[in-house]
Order: C-alpha cells, then structure tokens, then sequence
C-alpha cells in the first residue's frame, strides 16, 4: 500500500461554480455547441429530446490544452444519470469499462470487469502496478439533457483489484500544466482536494462500497464500445482558460 500526505483545502462544488453569471452564460454556449455536435453525429431516429428520454449520451472529456475527447453512448451503456452521478459502460473486446463521473467531486473513476462482473487488473507498461480502478482528477461534470462535460487535470490513481493498494502518478504533469497556465490556482487547489478526498475514500477501504452504492458490480450485457473521437477545441469556447466555469 502506497501512503502520501497530500494538503486538504476546501473542495469546490457546482454550486460555486453556477455562482456567476459570466459562467452560467459560457455553459449555455457549450450545452448548445454539445447539442449541434449530438445532432449532427447521430441518425434522427436515433436523437433524444429533453424530457422523453435520451438515446444517446456524450461525454467530452477535455485534455489541455488542445485535446478534446468525444465518447458516445446508447441507452444500453448507461446505468445511472441522475444530476449527481453519471455510471456509464462498454464492451472492450470482453473487458468491460465502467466509467463514474460526478457533478461534486473532482475526480472521475473507471473501472475494468469481466462480463460477470468481477474486477480484471490491467498492467499497461509503463504503468508501476496492475491496476483495475483507474482515477483521473477532473473537474466535477457539467450535465445536461444528451452531454456531459468535464475537464482532466492530468494526476491519476492506479488501484489494484483489492480497492486499497495504490499508485499516484502525473503530478510532474500536473506541475507543467501549472507553470504552463492550463489550469488556474482554484483548479490546481481543487485538484489537490480531490486528490486528498480519493485517497481518504482508498485508505478507508470504501472504494469499493462507494462505487457499489451508486451501481452495484454484477453480470452486464454491456454493449460494445463505439470509437473515441475528438473534436475542435475552437468549436468550444467552454473549454478555455478564463472561459470555462472552474476557471
């Protein structure tokens, strides 16, 4: 078991982040743009509408500070979306990728299982240790209707099957980003926030019960994955420095 003492400081919530109204009018700008990248990506008989239920999900997942990752998902792939929690998952060749976003924590978490859900280990070179959670520190999601958003702020935590051995890696990354200004002080502060709430969560030994109170692990007829893809940052000023709301 790795053990680090990481600085607390206080955790951001979407509360602060919907506080002012130069943030709420850039989220209304992306939730547009993500409603024109649903529309123009999805046959019409296939596109959801507010209220009826959605068939297609997506998650924009924005690497700084020019990367932006676009994974859809069917009806059959998500398992939780309620405001709170995203729990979505996919079929990866007979590995199963559940995937755990939230719209109060700053970080995102996916997990690897077979199709009867048991937990399967990874060991990727170069990674340090076979790992079966893998943990990005993110910015809490933004949600609406068909999209969800969110930002990687580059450190990730590896965790075995067992749920308490750990690996922290990418926090030389994390301090490039800085030095670089891809992200600001109250990002940075509330990445270390969320890094010291996951760890927390880890050394109590809870990882495990947290994620199976959202969405219990057993059997799945997870679908296929569909291909990643990316689009132009341009397209979504949301995402940039000064711009976006956890800025």
């Amino acid at each position: 078991m790795v053990l680090r003492v990481v600085e607390r400081v206080r955790i951001l919530n979407w509360s602060d982040w919907a506080g002012s109204m130069h943030s709420s009018t850039n989220a209304s700008f992306w939730l547009a743009n993500a409603s024109l990248e649903y529309r123009t990506s999805c046959p019409p008989a296939d596109r959801g509408s507010p209220g009826s239920g959605v068939d297609r999900l997506l998650d924009y997942d924005f690497h700084p500070p020019d990367d932006l990752r676009v994974f859809m998902y069917g009806q059959q792939s998500v398992l939780r979306s309620d405001g709170t929690a995203l729990v979505v998952e996919a079929d990866y060749g007979g590995t199963v990728l559940r995937h755990y976003a939230f719209a109060d924590r700053w970080f995102k978490i996916n997990v690897t299982t077979d199709r009867a859900g048991n937990f399967v280990e990874e060991q990727a070179d170069p990674n340090p240790i076979p790992f079966c959670f893998n943990c990005d520190i993110a910015t809490p999601m933004v949600a609406d209707g068909n999209a969800v958003f969110a930002v990687d702020l580059w450190v990730d935590v590896l965790v075995r099957a067992d749920g308490l051995t750990y690996y922290v890696g990418d926090e030389d990354e994390f301090a490039d980003a800085m030095a670089n200004g891809w992200l600001s002080e109250r990002e940075a502060d509330a990445a270390r926030a969320g890094l010291t709430e996951l760890i927390d969560i880890i050394e109590r030994k809870q990882l495990i019960a947290f994620l199976s109170e959202l969405q219990p692990f057993r059997s799945t007829e997870a679908p296929p994955a569909n291909a990643m893809r990316r689009v132009p940052v341009s397209r979504f000023p949301l995402v940039h420095p000064y711009s976006r709301p956890s800025w």
